[in-house]
């Protein structure tokens, strides 16, 4: 990730921050509850590979 205000020279960085006076921990819970709901979709879907099971299943 790469942190820059606009002014300074753009710093790397290899972890992510927020800002505390703007992140509130009802706002994190309402985003992690999404976050839930959709991975538990993308799971029943099949979306992403890492949720079928062996080879068998991918056979058409």
């Amino acid at each position: 990730m790469i942190q820059s205000d606009g002014l300074a020279r753009p710093k790397r960085r290899f972890d992510s921050w927020y800002d505390q006076r703007l992140v509130i921990r009802k706002g994190e819970d309402m985003l992690a509850s999404i976050d839930d709901d959709a991975i538990k979709e993308i799971q029943r879907l099949k979306l992403a590979w890492r949720y079928w099971g062996d080879a068998s299943e991918l056979q058409m």
